[in-house]
């Protein structure tokens, strides 16, 4: 992580953010040890880690023994994990998940619906559903929803007809919230949440039930002139095709079937040769278009998630396909745990490096 900016005021901005990620990710350490891992002075650390202790997010947690031969007792500090805690919500076109989450991601409170009732009515009484009694602990509401979002003022600008086109969600929402709202297309912000120091360029790709896509590159998601960056499910194989989203939607492969559920098809890959000819081609051609998209920006990871991709003959067809390619990829293909709970998480995150870690 580096320091960037000039003025005082940035410069410990960055400085704050610097000690908070250490702890974040290495546990309790002393005002010592902090100096040494960041690289910072005695001074300046007494003056942030004050700042940080009289915000509430951190905490001093015990003292221990220094490891030096005076052996002297040192304070160590830590985050406030339980102080501060973040509505999630990720809007698909078949559910919508609420969920409450802490910053270690574990979720405290969860509720999961279909989409027939969706409105901001719905959304209201769900997040208060989901706050109620951690009200004082809510630091925001973070929004994933399918389709183009406008970052900056959450605007969506093609919600895949579950809303109006053009409506402005953080304003609605902040109609009945008090707290800050981040709203995003949902499968960036399940990039973002996955970014670290050992992965910062990669594609992210969703199936099911529809196909999202996200780019990475340098630990940065890319959305573009008109924040459609990433929209692998909109690419057309010719003209003489349809984009590449309902060639692979779980909904228009159930339909070539004669299978009732989605579940049913893909247990039927193996048994059923019309599962497996419908199947196999929906593979076919999006990993074709996985393919082109690679060779533009050569990602070092493909991570995937959802869908066939949780099937694990069509995810080993899927790798089958790709790796009879590895001359024009040289991605490594990564599959992201279902226990990971993505979904649970990830516009939560949003919140807590927004309004905790403030990047």
């Amino acid at each position: 992580m580096t320091t960037q900016g000039s003025n005082s005021k940035t410069l410990r901005t960055n400085n704050k953010r610097v000690i908070l990620w250490k702890l974040f990710n290495n546990g309790p350490m002393s005002r010592i040890e902090l100096a040494k891992e960041c690289g910072l002075t005695g001074a300046a650390i007494t003056i942030i880690v004050r700042e940080l202790l009289d915000s509430g997010k951190l905490l001093e947690n015990g003292e221990r023994m220094q490891r030096n031969p005076q052996g002297r007792k040192e304070v160590l500090l830590d985050i406030n994990y339980s102080g501060f805690l973040a509505c999630n919500i990720n809007i698909e076109r078949d559910r919508i998940h609420f969920s409450l989450c802490s910053l270690k991601g574990i979720i405290l409170e969860s509720i999961s619906h279909t989409v027939e009732m969706l409105g901001i009515e719905f959304l209201r009484i769900n997040i208060e559903r989901i706050t109620r009694g951690y009200e004082d602990r809510l630091l925001g509401i973070g929004v994933g929803v399918t389709g183009a979002v406008d970052e900056e003022t959450g605007e969506l600008l093609d919600a895949s007809g579950l809303f109006p086109n053009g409506l402005n969600l953080r304003e609605e929402l902040g109609r009945y919230f008090e707290v800050p709202i981040y709203v995003c297309n949902n499968v960036k912000a399940h990039a973002k949440a996955i970014i670290n120091d050992e992965n910062k360029n990669f594609v992210y790709i969703k199936h099911g039930p529809g196909l999202g896509c996200a780019i990475v590159v340098d630990g940065v998601v890319l959305n573009g002139h008109t924040s459609r960056a990433g929209e692998l499910s909109k690419v057309r194989l010719s003209s003489s095709f349809a984009a590449l989203e309902p060639l692979v939607m779980e909904v228009n492969l159930l339909a070539k079937t004669q299978y009732h559920s989605i579940k049913e098809l893909y247990d039927a890959y193996l048994s059923d040769s019309c599962a497996k000819v419908v199947l196999d081609d929906g593979i076919k051609t999006l990993v074709y278009c996985v393919i082109n998209m690679c060779r533009l920006i050569d990602p070092e990871n493909i991570i995937i998630a959802g869908g066939m991709f949780y099937n694990e003959p069509t995810y080993v067809e899927f790798r089958k396909q790709l790796s009879a390619r590895d001359s024009e990829v040289s991605a490594k293909t990564v599959l992201m745990s279902e226990e990971t709970n993505i979904k649970g998480v990830a516009s939560a995150r949003l919140v807590f490096n927004k309004l905790f870690f403030e990047f």
